[in-house]
């Protein structure tokens, strides 16, 4: 069917509608991920009978760490799509930050980068096991990734010039 996913109540629970055009109503939505524990919800994309999203999780309240999450429609299953447990910085922070999941075919790429090892954005792609699977890295930010079939785009900063860029990612 035609859905669309968007997040509700501060930032603290992700929401799939049925595409229509009054999505407020109660049997026109369906939650997907809901807690009332600190952690943002952001960035949600969708494709097909699958959507995702970056959830920050909490590690004992000393730090967040945001993870891409998987969920199947059909099935209502949720996944981490990134491998949890990263570490924190020295100041309480994740040593990760990933953000805005593109998807496309069950693949996801997404904008990622190490606090304090030269902060620039690259784009990786999703991997269960794993801290992700570099595809750009380049001088400068890489951002804004947008997946359809085995073709990618996204923004790069060359030295203060903001250019489009794109190509064929591997596998699937």
């Amino acid at each position: 069917g035609q859905y669309v996913c968007f997040l509700t109540s501060g930032r603290h629970r992700t929401t799939l509608g049925d595409g229509s055009s009054d999505v407020s109503s109660a049997d026109r939505t369906r939650i997907l991920d809901s807690t009332p524990r600190a952690g943002e919800r952001y960035d949600p994309d969708i494709d097909g009978d699958h959507a995702v999203w970056v959830r920050d999780r909490g590690y004992a309240g000393k730090y967040y760490e945001p993870v891409i999450v998987s969920y199947d429609l059909l099935t209502d299953t949720m996944t981490y799509a990134t491998r949890l447990g990263g570490g924190a910085t020295a100041d309480g922070q994740s040593i990760y930050e990933r953000r805005r999941p593109s998807l496309s075919g069950g693949r996801i790429l997404y904008q990622k980068r190490l606090r304090g090892r030269g902060n620039e954005w690259n784009i990786y792609g999703a991997a269960p096991d794993r801290l992700g699977l570099q595809v750009v890295e380049a001088p400068g930010d890489q951002v804004n990734p947008s997946l359809s079939g085995n073709m990618a785009g996204y923004k790069a900063n060359r030295g203060g010039h903001l250019e489009h860029r794109g190509g064929v990612v591997g596998g699937g």
